[in-house]
Parts: C-alpha cells; structure tokens; sequence
C-alpha cells in the first residue's frame, strides 16, 4: 500500500513539473514520460490505483488544452525546423488532414519519419489537441499497463509458477487427451482474470450473517477510525514472558501492531480540510484544492460500492492527500501559529500512539498502559463484541 502511495504521488509530482516548464516548450517530454512509468509501477504495486488511470489523464489533457488556449492568445514564435516538418505532415487545412487515413503507408515508404514520429508523440509538445490526447493515452494510460506488464517478468521467468486449474487447455497427443498450461500471454491473462475473479467473488459475510473476518470494516466508517486492522498482538506475563493469566507478583504486558493512523491529521483532514477544499474548488475556483479532491476521488469512492470484504487500510494510498489537503487549508488561510500548533498535536499524537504502533511492551492499564490507547475499546465494548462489521472498535 505504501508504495502504491509512493509512486502515484512521484508521477502526480513529475506531471506538475512537466506542466509547469515553460508554455514555448518543443523539447522531449521526458517528465510525461517518467511520469507514465511511475503510474505503471503504482498499478502493479496495488490494483487501487487504476481508477487513478483516466482521471490522471483527464486532467492532464485538461492542463493541455488550457496551454494551447493560452498559447494561441499570445503572438506565435517562428516554429523550428521540426516543427514545420511535423505540420507538413498533419497538414494545416482539412483537405490535407484528410489523408491521414493513409499513415499506414507514409509511413511504411519513411522508417526515419515512422521513428520521429513515434517520439514525438512520447516526447514532443505541439499545439493540436488531437495530437496531445494521442500521446496523453500513450503515455498515461498505455505505457502503463506495459511497466505493469513488465513487472510480471520473474512471473514469466519461473518454472515454478503456479498454473491455476482454468488456464490449462486440453490437447490431443497420440490420440490422448492431455492438459497442458497455456503459453505466453495468453496464460499470463487467464491469471489475471483469475486473480480478478477471486476478488469479485468473495463474500463480506458467511451463512449465517457473520464476517468472514474480524476486521472487516465499512468504508463509510473510516473517517472516525472505525476499525484498523491489528497485524500483531501478544499479552504475556513479566518476569520471564510467561503465558497470561499471571501468577502471584506478575505483571501483564501486551504488544500490538495497529494499523492506526495518526487521529490529528485523520480528523482534521476527513471533518475539516476534505469539506474546506470542497468550498474552496466551489466558490474560489481553487486549482489546488480541487486537484487534490480529483486525486482523492478515485482512491475512496470505489470502495463505497464495493460488497467484497475491505479493510481500513486500503485508504493507505490516499492518506498522504489528506496530509496535502490539511496543508493547503492551512496555507490558505495562513494559519502560520495555527500551522505549527498542528503540527506540535499531530507529533504529540504519533509519539502517544507510537507503542501501539511498534511492539512496544505496554503495561495493560494504568493512565499510559495499553488500554489507555485503545479510544474504541472498553468505552464502547458493546460494538467490539458484536458479530457484525463494527464500527466502533480499536480491539
């Protein structure tokens, strides 16, 4: 999930920049380029960052249309060399770019031209809409799936991958029915669609209406922190880490590892920045804000549909743009004292939680013990008992 996070976000940034060079540029696209390599590698750390996919490329066809309207308000500079050969080729009037249905053979009587022109849709900048939608696809949305696709290399490599039972077609050798693994791409796609199929079919709950898991939760719960996932936890006796219950003169000890996430920053984010930042693409017309609402969009709300069992940290992706979110709110409102009181609460609030978040050995009760930090916990017990989804429970 953490990677997920990490590379979506480092091709969001390599997309700002390649933006922001200057309106007048018609050199490689190189930032585009990388960019659309670390949406690739997003998408094969986690499936949460497809729907990221379209809207990425939305936006950033958004961004180009914006600089061609904005370029062709200004006097046009003297287009270079390459330039005027590209818009001899695409033709400047619509008989001329009615031959386009023709490329096929332009370009095969030109290999050097084929070669240009495929780097220039990778690379190049250009005033044509079309052309920029082309190579946003190229780019944002193919390449991609081929880093994706790439990813699967030790996959293809091995001999001792797993072949599951409805990727093998059934063959006549001698007269004798044998099953055999499909080859190459082809068995690489029935795997995807197997692993795809297992997920569509799993079930939130059993016969008899109870979670198939216990930390299941409801994505529409997790912006109180509903229910964050526990990876580790151990309760012992001291001295001697002896089994609970303890003996006369021991002492209790429990470790955990909660997939918590920080409250200040969770809160301020979900019940203040989130609804802040609607306002503020509303009524201010806040680029910003509403980049981050866009990007925000498509990491939470699928989960909202979905009927499969989810967990509280499949918001791991989107949780850094909550951070964003607050910042921003901050710096719009230039809240500096404000900003670095923030900031006091929310390290405050990590070091409180960070022995639940560690291992650390915590003594049960007491005002700094283990239960001390469960907020869901004791106080609503009801919800941690119940045999449904809870909403309510750090346990």
């Amino acid at each position: 999930m953490a990677s997920c996070s990490r590379a979506f976000l480092l091709g969001v940034w390599l997309l700002l920049v390649d933006r922001d060079k200057a309106p007048g540029w018609t050199g490689p696209r190189w930032w585009r380029l990388v960019s659309g390599v670390s949406f690739g590698l997003a998408i094969a750390s986690k499936w949460a960052a497809i729907p990221l996919l379209p809207v990425i490329a939305a936006v950033a066809f958004a961004w180009e249309v914006l600089r061609i309207h904005d370029a062709r308000a200004k006097p046009a500079a003297p287009p270079d060399a390459e330039a005027l050969e590209r818009e001899e080729f695409w033709g400047a009037d619509p008989e001329r770019r009615s031959r386009l249905h023709s490329l096929a053979n332009y370009v095969w009587s030109s290999p050097r031209r084929l070669w240009r022109y495929l780097r220039s849709i990778l690379t190049q900048r250009r005033s044509s809409r079309t052309f920029q939608a082309l190579a946003i696809v190229v780019t944002l949305l193919v390449l991609p799936v081929g880093v994706y696709l790439a990813s699967y290399t030790p996959w293809f490599l091995s001999t001792k991958r797993y072949i599951p039972p409805r990727c093998n077609d059934v063959v006549q050798v001698g007269g004798t029915s044998v099953s055999r693994p499909k080859a190459g791409l082809a068995l690489w796609w029935c795997d995807q669609r197997e692993i795809f199929d297992y997920h569509r079919n799993l079930k939130a709950t059993d016969d008899k209406g109870k979670p198939i898991h216990p930390y299941m939760s409801k994505a529409w719960s997790w912006p109180w922190i509903s229910r964050p996932a526990s990876h580790y936890f151990e309760s012992y006796c001291i001295p001697g880490r002896t089994p609970t219950p303890c003996r006369p003169g021991g002492q209790v000890r429990d470790e955990e590892i909660l997939g918590l996430p920080n409250p200040a920053i969770w809160w301020m984010g979900f019940f203040v920045a989130l609804p802040v930042c609607f306002y503020l693409v509303v009524a201010k017309r806040d680029d910003v804000a509403a980049l981050l609402v866009v990007l925000f969009a498509p990491l939470v709300l699928p989960w909202l549909v979905y009927s499969r069992p989810i967990f509280m940290f499949y918001m791991t992706p989107a949780a850094p743009l909550l951070a964003l979110m607050v910042t921003h709110v901050m710096q719009s409102w230039r809240l500096r004292w404000g900003a670095v009181g923030f900031v006091a609460i929310a390290i405050a609030m990590f070091g409180y939680f960070y022995p639940v978040l560690a291992a650390y050995p915590l003594p049960q009760g007491g005002a700094f013990g283990w239960e001390s930090r469960i907020w869901y916990g004791h106080a609503l017990k009801g919800d941690c008992t119940s045999d449904k989804i809870k909403l309510f429970c750090w346990i």
